[in-house]
């Protein structure tokens, strides 16, 4: 199941769930009302829907409770394997009319009976669903800090005026787990945030891209005229060069200085852009046009890593201090000669970049990090 919810700037932000143990505690005291008690237990029906229910992947548990628990209609997260036999599960739960309101009897069987059949190293989650305040508050406290203590990431939903805001906060733990409505219609207005907070994250690889978009990269830069933006450079490097995207199908080379102890890398030296990390902090000597010029001459020759049929890139880092019109000139032959030229600006006035923009993409974002990750997105999903 993917989980997506607008951030409260205006963003989408996606949770994409893994496998989880998730048992529900369910109030089942008279003061709720038959009619109110099948309304949770559509809401619930509605939660669970979407996941990915199996015995594989995401578990569903639940129990009622009132003045004592209700065992015999209890659902164990190992009793069911069938998503729709789960989901008839959950909304067939009788409802009890109990006298009393024994939260904490209810959280400690949730705990030592359902979550202690739980699979080994797979998060357990417990949401907590009631209508008033527990008989024995202390006790609630005490069972829901166990429960927490156990690995047991707990939540709790209040619905109605009799509940206490203070108890929903001691069962979940921190204010962000507790939840209030007004009744129980009003459940699903905060359903997608609770699916959100309950999510927990199941990292996707991202595959490398070299297979489809192989490319000879070779970044261009001279630290002596960088001056204050050599720690930018370094980081933009690093980030594109340790992306796991960039590991298969890309070679990377560098170009830095003139004298051969600072010259820079071929593409063949390293077989992983990785590999070259340790070594990007010696480079500080040599003129960009003079650069680029070598660059153009003789770094994606086959002597030095170059493969045919490969795209030929060139990243580079220029300032204020850089004679953009020279360096401009170099560009263009290397243009001629099937080089793709991407330039990372570094406090370089906009009439500076309007002189190269038509043979160059600029690489712009608002911090490095922003800026190695948007030229890794373009170079993967590039046509060229």
């Amino acid at each position: 199941m993917t989980v997506v919810k607008m951030s409260t700037t205006g963003t989408r932000e996606v949770c994409r769930q893994a496998p989880v143990e998730l048992d529900f505690v369910i109030d089942s005291s008279s003061s709720i009302w038959s009619v109110n008690f099948t309304i949770g237990l559509a809401f619930i029906r509605d939660f669970i829907d979407d996941m990915d229910i199996a015995q594989d992947k995401i578990r569903i548990g639940a129990v009622t409770y009132a003045e004592k628990v209700y065992e015999e209609d209890s659902v164990a997260l190992d009793q069911l394997s069938d998503k729709s036999a789960v989901l008839e599960a959950v909304t067939s739960l009788r409802y009890r009319a109990g006298w009393y309101t024994e939260t904490g009897m209810a959280i400690r069987y949730m705990r030592t009976q359902h979550m202690s059949q739980a699979r080994q190293g797979v998060p357990k989650i417990s949401i907590v669903l009631t209508d008033g305040q527990s008989q024995k508050q202390d006790v609630t406290s005490q069972e829901a800090a166990l429960a927490r203590d156990a690995g047991i990431i707990m939540f709790a939903v209040g619905v109605g005026n009799n509940v206490s805001r203070e108890e929903l906060i001691s069962i979940a733990g921190k204010e962000d787990n507790a939840f209030t409505v007004a009744n129980y219609s009003a459940l699903q207005s905060i359903r997608d945030l609770l699916e959100y907070r309950t999510c927990v994250e199941r990292m996707i690889p991202i595959p490398p891209c070299g297979e489809s978009h192989p490319a000879d990269i070779i970044f261009v830069f001279d630290l002596n005229e960088l001056k204050q933006n050599k720690m930018a450079v370094h980081m933009f490097i690093t980030e594109v060069i340790s992306a796991d995207r960039m590991q298969l199908g890309m070679q990377i080379g560098v170009i830095a200085g003139l004298c051969p102890i600072d010259a820079g890398f071929p593409l063949n030296q390293y077989t992983k852009p990785i590999d070259a990390v340790g070594s990007l902090a010696k480079f500080f000597s040599g003129s960009m046009s003079e650069l680029v010029r070598q660059l153009r001459n003789s770094w994606f020759l086959p002597t030095k890593g170059g493969r045919p049929g490969v795209a030929k890139r060139a990243i580079i880092f220029i300032d204020n201090s850089v004679d953009i019109a020279v360096v401009h000139q170099q560009i263009q032959l290397g243009r001629s000669d099937g080089i793709l030229f991407h330039v990372v600006p570094l406090d370089v006035p906009q009439a500076s970049l309007d002189v190269i923009s038509d043979d160059v993409t600029v690489i712009m974002g608002e911090t490095m990090e922003e800026s190695a990750a948007s030229f890794v997105d373009d170079l993967c999903s590039s046509t060229e």
